[in-house]
């Protein structure tokens, strides 16, 4: 039932993000920072760095199953259920980004879209913009065990400079909503996938 359910209080699935958006925040500046990969805990060590001076509200939204971000982060950017023949990748997720706004009344000068950003370039004119930071999902593909990943995360937050990110956003006037396509726990395969399973 989540992917058909009402996301004006709070989107249940990570599909219905862009319509509590849209319902919500008509006339605001609004930002979409999407960190690929963050679990739950690496949630709270990022909360724990983000200045108290920020009002936050927490909600859970679930991600897609498979929770993997060819579907996830598309329903996600797509603002509906995903497409299974999609091929993920950044120039894909923009124009589903810039589709999902256009066809909402926003003008192509309104709407922004960057992928792994070194620094933020914001237009005077941006109302809508997407934000995606992938490295933490690639340290969490590297990684041996939970312990490992901790210490990679703790060093994400000081490289990637999200905090410093989410503070000027938030200078610009921005409201910012901060989520992630799909999160990761700790497993053991059993076999080797076939390059079809993959």
């Amino acid at each position: 039932s989540f992917p058909n359910s009402n996301s004006i209080i709070k989107p249940k699935v990570v599909s219905k993000v862009l319509d509590h958006i849209a319902f919500n925040y008509k006339d605001d500046k609004v930002a979409l920072v999407v960190v690929d990969g963050l679990s739950y805990w690496q949630y709270k060590m990022l909360s724990k760095v983000i200045p108290n001076k920020f009002a936050t509200i927490e909600e859970v939204t679930y991600a897609w199953i498979p929770t993997i971000t060819q579907l996830s982060r598309q329903a996600l950017f797509r603002g509906g259920i995903p497409d299974k023949e999609y091929v993920q990748n950044p120039t894909k997720e923009k124009k589903l980004w810039y589709n999902y706004w256009l066809t909402n009344g926003f003008s192509t000068h309104e709407i922004d879209y960057q992928h792994d950003p070194g620094v933020l370039n914001i237009g005077t004119n941006t109302r809508r913009l997407g934000i995606v930071f992938k490295d933490l999902d690639d340290k969490m593909h590297s990684s041996t065990d939970y312990k490992d990943l901790k210490s990679l995360t703790e060093h994400w937050f000081e490289r990637s400079r999200i905090v410093s990110f989410l503070e000027n956003l938030i200078a610009q006037g921005f409201k910012v909503i901060l989520t992630t396509d799909h999160g990761n726990i700790e497993a053991e395969g059993w076999r080797t996938l076939t390059g079809r399973e993959k």
